[in-house]
């Protein structure tokens, strides 16, 4: 299954109401701020795109960008509201770069909608807006978070969050 880019979501949220758009994407995102990440994502199970400007920082993705767009969701057949990430072919969400540890993170989804993180990695540790996350502690998530694995970095959005922050704002 290939991944929705950037520009694919940016589409729907112009056609689509806020609730139509998280019946269609219901899953919480990490968008890529880095490019450099496309050696990474190549043949990972997450197949997300990269941008044709290889090994430059993406300040903010335009539509001329193809930034990775993750959705944070169990890989197929998997069971419960967790959501491993690491290095490891084994883990949900597979980012393959050097800096990342075999199962880096676990992102646990709650029944009323909000999401946290566990970091798990005892030598790469995870990073929320540049604070470097205990091992094993559980940390709430917010859209428009920074979020760090290894020297890999991601904003993180829920569905409703990220619907919003597509969305161009009003006067």
């Amino acid at each position: 299954m290939i991944e929705p880019t950037l520009l694919d979501y940016l589409r729907a949220a112009m056609q689509l109401s806020e609730k139509k758009f998280c019946e269609a994407f219901p899953h919480p995102v990490l968008i890529s701020r880095e490019v450099y990440l496309s050696e990474a994502f190549q043949e990972a199970k997450t197949r997300a795109a990269t941008s044709p400007k290889a090994n430059r920082p993406l300040t903010s993705p335009t539509i001329t960008d193809v930034a990775p767009v993750l959705a944070v969701r169990p890989a197929p057949g998997s069971q419960g509201a967790e959501v491993s990430l690491g290095r490891s072919e084994e883990c949900d969400l597979v980012i393959p770069h050097e800096t990342v540890s075999g199962t880096q993170a676990v992102f646990v989804q709650h029944d009323e909608g909000s999401v946290t993180l566990i970091d798990l990695a005892g030598t790469n540790a995870s990073r929320v807006n540049d604070e470097t996350l205990e091992q094993g502690r559980s940390t709430p998530l917010s859209d428009g978070d920074k979020l760090a694995f290894g020297d890999c970095i991601f904003v993180f959005y829920s569905a409703p969050g990220f619907y919003r922050a597509l969305r161009p704002s009003r006067p």
